[in-house]
């Protein structure tokens, strides 16, 4: 059993490079909650090379006129829509069974914030006793527009390894959050 999970989410996109996916703020913060005494496990969606296609989304559908056929260029980055990374369902599933009272998920790209708050409304249908927290520069610039997610309970603004360890120890201890730097206004459905 451990204490925290951390969750890179899959995304959604015509085409993946690695270099911008590497969970190197995850990593940093893992380490953080470990020098504070947590049991950490990272959970890379991306990690997997699955991908599959997908419907465009309402806002992109103006483009299936321009990208419903195969690309057959050499470099083929706009070939069709896909999920990149583990299932939603994959997620939430992993989440129950790491048994983690604490779910850290990553938003860094507002252009992904979707499949972030899908990840948080899939960890709460699979482990619904989990604190869902949301961190990275989509709910550090918007945190309101995070936590209009039933999913989510606590926005931590600017750097993860500062509050993250300080969120999961004032949970452990039952003690008031609001004094913690980078907390982000409260849900209503928060704890």
């Amino acid at each position: 059993m451990i204490d925290v999970l951390l969750v890179q989410p899959p995304i959604r996109d015509f085409y993946l490079t690695a270099k911008r996916t590497i969970p190197y703020g995850l990593a940093s913060i893992a380490a953080a909650l470990k020098s504070s005494g947590f049991a950490v496990e990272i959970l890379d969606a991306l990690a997997a090379s699955k991908s599959r296609p997908v419907a465009l989304p309402p806002e992109m559908a103006d483009l299936a006129d321009f990208y419903g056929q195969p690309d057959v260029s050499p470099f083929a980055l706009f070939n069709r829509f896909r999920h990149f990374g583990s299932s939603f369902d994959q997620i939430g599933r992993r989440a129950r069974t790491s048994g983690a009272w604490l779910v850290g998920i990553s938003a860094l790209f507002t252009p992904y914030a979707d499949e972030a708050l899908t990840t948080a409304a899939a960890v709460r249908a699979w482990h619904p006793d989990a604190v869902i927290v949301m961190g990275g520069h989509h709910p550090t610039a918007m945190p309101e527009q995070v936590l209009a997610s039933p999913a989510v309970d606590y926005v931590l603004r600017g750097e993860g390894e500062a509050s993250l360890p300080l969120l999961a120890e004032y949970l452990r201890d039952r003690r008031p959050v609001a004094g913690i730097p980078g907390i982000g206004p409260f849900s209503p459905s928060g704890p």
